[in-house]
């Protein structure tokens, strides 16, 4: 942690991070993108709540929801430096009625 705080890294603990996520994120987004010529942005599905997202091989019961990773994407997708989405563990097996890949193909379409 100190060799990230010496960097200017922005820490953030989960109870703190998930107060107001979106505005965490923006936050976070908006420092990074001033120290760096590019962002990445991977999305794990298995970080979804597994209510919006059971098609992963590890389901969350305790995850971000739907609406606050659509936020996050939303803000990634307004910030020019931003070059590129990454979503990753989708399962199909384990997704039967479709919902992760609907909420995979929002997200998708949110950022593009």
């Amino acid at each position: 942690m100190k060799f990230l705080l010496e960097r200017g890294v922005i820490c953030l603990d989960w109870a703190t991070c998930s107060a107001d996520i979106a505005k965490n994120f923006e936050m976070t987004l908006q420092n990074l993108s001033a120290r760096v010529p590019v962002v990445a942005l991977t999305i794990d599905l298995d970080a979804i709540d597994a209510q919006w997202a059971p098609g992963v091989s590890a389901a969350n019961k305790n995850g971000l929801t739907a609406e606050e990773v659509q936020a996050i994407v939303a803000l990634a997708a307004q910030n020019k430096k931003v070059a590129y989405l990454d979503l990753m563990e989708m399962n199909p097996r384990f997704d039967p009625d479709g919902r992760t890949a609907r909420l995979a193909a929002s997200l998708i379409g949110t950022f593009c």
